[in-house]
């Protein structure tokens, strides 16, 4: 295991370490191997030349700069090179991207033409060593050791790489290429890199290979000091109280302290100390597909090859004093053999107390961001950063350098990180710094006039000399300046006499506030006042000073700098002193996780746009590199519950903001306009800083996108594996990164997230996407302009124009096999008949479907969809037919299958010797059997209920025995029932009265006897009738009346006999409403079995009577109508 080692063991490692540089970590020639041109893309461009604007000549020579591939679509992205005489064409990279089978997919062109023309030097007049040297003096530095050729090639662009001269970090290379100019021509110069010693800048200067005049520079370090964030306006707030919740997406989070294998920190999505606590993490929720071998292992092995904050990933460790740990001794935690990562902080004691505590935390969550990005396609193809990429592509070496506490024994080294990302195999660095602790109230205090008289509230810059105890004092006087606006201060003052000595006063905006305070200081002023020109309190002042700044600068409120101008205006001298009694202890950017990942995914956006061997493809005007990272953080930062509206600020923690504060940006991120209403048009305003501001806007658009996945697909907290809108976004983006150009606009990156919807999801998002940009100014006719002007971009809020010929697909389900009778449309009856279903779209050429799940192949015309539970599946189709694209939607209900309830039988039994001739549904009171049996039979029912209940013995069992007290006609209904299910039948018993004093009732001939009861019998055989003459029909036939299924849940049968001649009526009485409706009439004769099949159509649920009228008789029966 490796961990600190002390005394020769660590020398001897380090001579080692440095010895191998050149293999492993070390900078080396640029030289990549001479890969052939994938053939379409040749084609392509050959055949498209003349639509390209170019010449043959501006063809002939081309290399593939780098190639990368994204493995869930299959789409190949190759980058190519455009080169005039062997020697590049700085900035001229043109990506192509390929379909899985070579199909030209889309080309971002950025050749030059009329190369010929325009490139008229061919060989320097400058050598490459005179080169580093004008580079050098240009930076204001000189070579402290000789430069030693390390590698030299001979090819034609004469590429050298140097050793360090001691003033870079790393080897520095040079190499000729052709400088575009304004006017379009090519210049021939010397591209040299220089990463300067404290790591702020990594240079790529090109100079005039003739003359050695610099013409143009670009710095791989992306600094992320929080200058001028916006123009004036009014920030709105809005309560609401944030919710701390357990980690949402880390899978393994320890309740206990555990005594091995975890990680004290802030766990995702827990966004810093403000947001939420910290919480143990485990080893074993490392992503395995990421990072196979953990964190702190870069062999191809499960050992653990670290105890200290490091492994293939990422090298933690603090740097006080920004050596940069240029000597690989720089402290890193250890968490010992049990890898055990758990160390107290104690936020009212300075950071360098919790140093362990904080190099833990950014070792976390740059291990996160290497994990979680890399489920979307930031592989080890696409230059991911890792030491071994264990035979999967690209190339290794380039971990990330996390530097935590960086610059803390120096005090004017505050309020900022920054991440420098070389090309592919070279490692990138990320510093993160400390911020202000809480300002004392009384750094500004106005001494005159008495008016105003008073402490005012102001914050330093973190980039000016720091205010002591002892005062600085002075009068106040508003700058004038030769260009521009006075207030804003961005160029050289005329106003020196009157400043000299004294203390400038200008406003925020427009440019560098490092720019501002070095012009006030030139002037021979000896403190700068900034009065914010937005709402809400002072912030921080970040800038690049190019040169030593020498004098305090501190930023007021707009409200308190209104009443100090009032008294300028008005000739009222106003002076101030400016002194810095203490603060509160200092905050540490490593505990802002949201800060971590927008440093992180400065790296992640630069190696995806244009390649990973090409890192200068975001220095453009109106590159958004900034929004992708806020964006990035945002992303890993949401949690369960979170609202689109929410106010999401950046840094509001190294701030000293509330967890609902306007964080660092121009306004909080919210898809409310009330809170966040900027558009595309905002990034013409050059108050709008260049490029936090401008990427600000961008990241509002791709933040309201997020939303809407949200919105349409649900929200997922699973950042790995999910399936959730914000899973769907986040592949997007990525893609989008590596389908877009080299120097993209906002409408590049617009276009780029759109293909890449058509490559994952078959288009089904282009409607959505284009109404999240629409809203947002960046529609159909919006235009960028020149993507390297941040001044020409023109907004529009359109839709694409409708296509009167595009049609909207058609859906059609049948069920594979013979339905169930009554099966309703679009229903499968889980567990019974067919259980699945083909869909079947039409009108389109090429459909996908979403989501895919429960579907057997989601982008076929004819998926087949199989029931696997209970439950409602919405599918929406997209068809697509060249630029045509229409959704169409089905719904498909799984339900339990009806249970079938038996309609119960009912038979009639007399208790007693039957009376001869005489049917067993008849009793006469003073002859024969007294009583009857009611018995009922339905299948497996196990319940039955008589009713009326009424002369009825055991009205809750099968058999019921009726023993009537009088005369009449009796009918019963019995409710057999079991689980899920009912049915019902009725019986009726007729009850004659035959008692005649002591002897029984009967009739002859039309005449009433009385006989006695033993000659009944007889009596019966010679045509006598039970009963007096006057009595209805003695003997009675059973009547049946039986609907079924019951419930009805689609329809049900009517079946009942006619018991007299002439007219019936089937009716329906809603038992709510009273409403009737008649189902069916008819005729027949006493006898006719009659049977109706009844439709519910569209009646509601609920209780409803069926009722049989004929002539002289109505007869009910209770039904009730259910979906289920």
């Amino acid at each position: 295991m490796r961990k600190a080692l002390h005394g020769t063991v660590q020398l001897m490692l380090l001579v080692v370490l440095l010895l191998g540089s050149n293999v492993v970590f070390g900078q080396r020639l640029n030289t990549p191997g001479e890969r052939p041109i994938p053939k379409s893309a040749l084609e392509h461009i050959k055949k498209n030349r003349q639509k390209l604007d170019l010449t043959e000549a501006d063809i002939a020579e081309m290399r593939v700069s780098s190639e990368s591939q994204t493995k869930h679509n299959g789409l190949r992205h190759v980058y190519l090179q455009q080169l005039h005489e062997g020697i590049e064409i700085y900035g001229a990279v043109s990506n192509v991207n390929l379909t899985k089978d070579e199909k030209v997919l889309s080309m971002g062109n950025r050749f030059r033409k009329d190369l010929r023309q325009k490139a008229k030097t061919t060989q320097p007049g400058l050598n490459a060593e005179a080169a580093v040297a004008a580079a050098a003096k240009h930076l204001g530095i000189s070579l402290r050791q000789p430069l030693v050729v390390k590698e030299r090639s001979n090819a034609k662009n004469k590429e050298v790489l140097f050793s360090t001269g001691g003033i870079s970090l790393e080897p520095i290379p040079a190499k000729l290429v052709y400088q575009p100019q304004e006017d379009g021509s090519l210049k021939l110069a010397w591209e040299v890199s220089i990463y300067e010693l404290d790591a702020q800048n990594w240079w790529n200067i090109r100079l005039d290979a003739v003359t050695g005049k610099v013409l143009d520079k670009d710095n791989m370090v992306v600094h992320c000091q929080f200058d001028n964030d916006g123009p004036a306006g009014t920030p709105l707030h809005r309560e609401h109280s944030h919710t701390v919740e357990a980690p949402a997406f880390i899978p393994s989070v320890a309740a206990l302290a555990p005594t091995a294998n975890a990680y004290n920190v802030y766990a995702m999505p827990v966004e810093s100390p403000s947001h939420g606590p910290r919480s143990f993490v485990s080893t074993s929720s490392i992503n395995t597909k990421a990072s196979p071998y953990g964190w702190h292992s870069t062999l191809v092995s499960p050992a653990i090859e670290y105890t200290i904050t490091r492994g293939n990933n990422v090298h933690a460790y603090e740097d006080p004093s920004n050596n940069n740990n240029i000597t690989g001794l720089n402290y890193s935690t250890d968490g010992g053999q049990d890898l055990l990562f758990d160390f107290p902080v104690d936020f009212t004691k300075q950071p360098v107390e919790y140093r362990d505590a904080a190099i833990t935390n950014l070792f976390y969550v740059s291990n996160v961001m290497h994990d979680v990005w890399y489920q979307y396609g930031f592989d080890e193809l696409s230059g991911n950063f890792q030491t071994n990429n264990y035979d999967k592509g690209g190339l290794g070496g380039d971990y990330v350098q996390a530097e935590a506490q960086d610059s803390r024994n120096i005090a004017t080294t505050r309020n900022n990180a920054n991440f420098s990302t070389p090309r592919d195999g070279l490692r990138p660095r990320m510093q993160m710094y400390l911020w202000s602790g809480k300002a004392p109230v009384d750094i500004l205090k106005v001494t005159a006039p008495s008016g105003i008289a008073g402490n005012y509230k102001a914050i330093e810059g973190s980039f000016s000399k720091p205010l002591t105890t002892t005062p600085v004092v002075g009068k106040l006087v508003l700058a004038q300046v030769e260009t521009g606006s006075n207030d804003e201060a961005c160029t050289a003052y005329t106003n020196g006499a009157a400043m000299s000595g004294n203390i400038a006063v200008v406003y925020r905006g427009a440019c560098d506030f490092a720019v501002k305070t070095l012009n006030a200081q030139n002037a021979g002023a000896i403190a700068i006042v900034v009065i914010n020109n937005a709402d809400g309190d002072p912030i921080i002042m970040g800038g690049t000073p190019t040169s030593p700044v020498t004098i305090p600068a501190v930023m007021i409120s707009k409200t308190d700098g209104l009443k100090i101008r009032q008294q300028l205006d008005a000739s009222q001298e106003v002076t101030v002193s400016l002194q810095n009694n203490g603060s509160g202890p200092e905050v540490d950017g490593d505990f802002d996780n949201g800060i971590i990942a927008h440093e992180y995914g400065h790296g992640i956006s630069i190696r995806l746009t244009g390649g990973p061997n090409l890192v200068n493809c975001l220095g453009n005007a109106e590159q958004a590199g900034e929004g992708w990272s806020d964006w990035f953080g945002l992303m890993i930062t949401m949690k369960p519950g979170d609202k689109p509206a929410d106010k999401r600020g950046v840094g509001t923690y190294a701030q000293n903001q509330p967890t609902d504060g306007n964080g660092i940006r121009p306004a909080p991120y919210s898809t409310d306009f009330a809170i966040n209403g900027y558009t595309y048009g905002a990034t013409n305003n050059t108050a709008l800083s260049q490029p936090h501001g401008i990427g600000f806007v961008w990241a509002t658009m791709i933040w309201d996108l997020n939303w809407a996945m949200i919105e349409k697909y649900g929200y997922d907290a699973d950042l790995y594996n999910g399936k959730g809108g914000n899973n769907m976004a986040m592949q997007l983006i990525i893609d989008g990164l590596k389908l877009q150009p080299c120097g993209p606009g906002f409408v590049d990156a617009r276009n780029a997230i759109l293909a890449a919807d058509l490559q994952n999801y078959g288009g089904a998002n282009q409607q959505l996407i284009w109404s999240v940009f629409a809203r947002r100014g960046l529609g159909f006719s919006a235009s960028q302009g020149l993507a390297t002007s941040r001044t020409d971009q023109v907004e529009a809020f359109d839709m694409p124009p409708a296509d009167p010929s595009c049609q909207t697909p058609v859906i059609s389900f049948a069920l594979n096999g013979t339905p169930v009778e009554g099966t309703p449309e679009n229903t499968i009856y889980l567990g019974k008949g067919p259980q699945t279903a083909t869909l079947t779209a039409t009108g389109s050429d090429s459909y996908v479907w979403t989501p895919a799940t429960g579907l057997s192949d989601a982008k076929s015309a004819t998926p087949v969809f199989t029931a696997t539970a209970v439950g409602t599946y919405t599918y929406t189709v997209t068809g697509r037919t060249g630029n045509c694209v229409k959704d169409a939607t089905i719904t498909i209900k799984v339900v339990e299958a009806p249970i079938v309830c038996d309609v119960p039988q009912i038979t009639v039994k007399t208790n007693g010797t039957p009376i001869a001739s005489a049917p067993a549904n008849t009793i006469y009171i003073g002859y024969g059997p007294q009583s009857v049996t009611l018995s009922a039979k339905a299948g497996d029912s196990n319940s039955f209920a008589w009713s009326p209940a009424t002369d009825l013995k055991g009205a809750n069992t099968a058999n019921a025995v009726f023993t009537p007290k009088a005369a009449g006609t009796y009918t019963f209904t019995v409710t057999a029932s079991k689980t899920g299910c009912s049915s019902t039948a009725s019986v009726t018993i007729n009850v004659l009265d035959v008692r005649c004093g002591n002897k029984v009732a009967m009739c002859f001939r039309g005449k009433d006897l009385c006989v006695n009861a033993n000659t009944v019998a007889r009596s019966l055989e010679r045509g006598y009738t039970l009963g007096s003459c006057s009595d209805a029909t003695p003997v009675a036939s059973e009547p049946t009346f039986k609907v079924y299924p019951n419930p009805v849940s689609s329809s049900a049968n009517i079946d009942f006999t006619l018991e007299e001649d002439g007219a019936y009526a089937i009716k329906l009485v809603n038992q709510v409403t009273g409403e009737i409706m008649t189902v069916a009439t008819g005729k027949g004769k006493a006898g006719d079995k009659v049977t109706h099949q009844f439709n519910r159509g569209r009646l509601s649920n609920g209780t409803y009577t069926v009722m049989i009228e004929s002539a002289s008789d109505v007869r009910r029966f209770p039904i009730l109508l259910s979906d289920k």
